[in-house]
């Protein structure tokens, strides 16, 4: 009977802190959404110009995504875009374009490997240009992007990934604006 009790007792004190961890973990979730786009130009996300880009797998599925390890990358839960990734990138390279009167019979393909932040705060971004002009090779180059973010969290994270991509955008094309 001793032994009974021992068990019941137990069973209640475990299923006890079992529903407190529970309850006070979904009490204090928060669910954050990072927009890179809010300060655009409404025609960035309909202007002309032919832009294909696209993501590795890793960078898109919908969480903000930091490399915890030289093989792993994790993509967030809990800080999420507030949109496709995809789209926002391309909003922000179609308002560049814009910004420098870039021409527009060109086909622009973007692929972006690297996209995130590093446990130690190192933030990374890749992507490779290539463009054609009537079916023929145009302008190719590959464009970095490698900061330490400012402060801790996904806010700073998302900000230095912003800065970066922008900056990167207005490289890309202040050199195909020369290009002509």
């Amino acid at each position: 009977m001793i032994k009974n009790f021992k068990l019941t007792i137990f069973a209640l004190l475990a299923s006890g802190l079992l529903s407190a961890c529970v309850n006070h973990g979904t009490s204090e979730m928060s669910f954050d959404r990072y927009s890179l786009v809010e300060d655009l130009k409404a025609s960035s996300f309909t202007a002309d110009y032919k832009v294909n880009l696209d993501l590795t797998k890793a960078l898109d599925e919908g969480g903000v995504v930091v490399k915890t390890s030289d093989v792993t990358l994790r993509s967030a839960n809990n800080h999420r875009w507030s949109s496709n990734l995809k789209d926002q990138l391309t909003a922000i390279v179609c308002e560049k374009l814009n910004d420098y009167q870039v021409r527009k019979d060109l086909d622009i393909k973007i692929f972006v490997s690297k996209f995130y932040g590093t446990t130690d705060g190192n933030v990374t971004i890749e992507m490779n240009v290539g463009t054609t002009l009537k079916g023929k090779p145009y302008f190719d180059k590959i464009y970095s992007f490698n900061e330490v973010q400012a402060e801790d969290g996904y806010a700073s994270l998302v900000e230095t990934l912003k800065k970066g991509f922008f900056n990167l955008s207005a490289n890309l094309a202040q050199d195909l604006s020369l290009k002509d």
